[in-house]
């Protein structure tokens, strides 16, 4: 099937979502591609392409541009849409929107895999785990995953292919999912609370993967300084850290930024980091 993923906006950071499923698609076969809303118009590469499947990653902000878009587009031409991101993971109510055909709430890259298999063979996709297809659907929550290191790198190119995302100096990378902080104005928060018994909250890739992962986008990319994106990137002084600070100045060798708790750093950490 061909799938095209559409944004509102690139800003500076990559579209790590999107970058994430079409890797795991095209994996199985399928075809994608990207569109951002601010950008192109992207009702006309949709009618070039021709896709079988919109997938809209959007956080709440981006809601009233998609939703003038998809509106818009449906009155010309009817493709399957499927949403997620942020907002359909804390808003289900976006699914009564007649323009939305099912929602994606969590983690998707198995969940997509699922929703494209069964649309290919004419097949329902009512039952499947994350996925919600009208507000009477029961809530079927899958698994936290727990191994990322079984799925492909980015599909980088997907983005790249901007050349002014190519040109940008800070490339962004992540090492780590979930984070285990309670902070009420947070998406975490929430997203624990309805995930609590699916798994564990923190789940860590493997260092030898970050770093042929940080090797191939050196290769093929400008990288002048990296972002790594993990909510919390680490919380102690620990065997893992200790192997990454080793292999990244041997291997990599190119300065990053990471987000921190302040109460979490102690000076072992800071010797790590630098």
């Amino acid at each position: 099937m061909k799938v095209m993923f559409i944004v509102n906006d690139l800003g500076v950071n990559e579209s790590f979502g999107p970058m994430v499923l079409s890797a795991v698609l095209k994996q199985k076969g399928h075809q994608t591609s990207l569109c951002v809303l601010q950008k192109e118009d992207v009702e006309k590469k949709i009618l070039s392409w021709k896709p079988d499947m919109l997938a809209y990653s959007m956080m709440s902000v981006d809601m009233k541009e998609m939703k003038r878009f998809n509106d818009s587009l449906r009155k010309r031409t009817k493709i399957f849409t499927l949403l997620g991101g942020a907002h359909a993971t804390l808003d289900r109510s976006c699914i009564n929107d007649p323009g939305i055909d099912a929602i994606c709430i969590g983690e998707g890259e198995e969940a997509i895999v699922d929703v494209v298999e069964r649309l290919e063979r004419g097949k329902s996709i009512e039952e499947i785990p994350n996925i919600v297809v009208s507000s009477n659907s029961s809530l079927n929550l899958r698994n936290l995953i727990e191994d990322f290191d079984a799925f492909p790198f980015m599909d980088r190119e997907l983005v790249y292919a901007y050349p002014e995302m190519a040109r940008f100096g800070i490339k962004g990378i992540w090492t780590s999912r979930g984070c285990i902080f309670p902070c009420p104005y947070c998406f975490n928060n929430r997203f624990n609370k309805l995930f609590e018994a699916e798994g564990k909250v923190i789940r860590r890739r493997k260092v030898d993967s970050i770093i042929k992962e940080m090797q191939e986008l050196i290769g093929n990319y400008r990288v002048d300084f990296v972002r790594i994106q993990d909510d919390v990137f680490v919380h102690r002084a620990d065997d893992w850290l200790k192997e990454f600070a080793e292999k990244w100045s041997r291997e990599v060798h190119i300065p990053f930024y990471c987000l921190l708790r302040a109460e979490l750093v102690t000076d072992e950490m800071a010797s790590y980091l630098k």
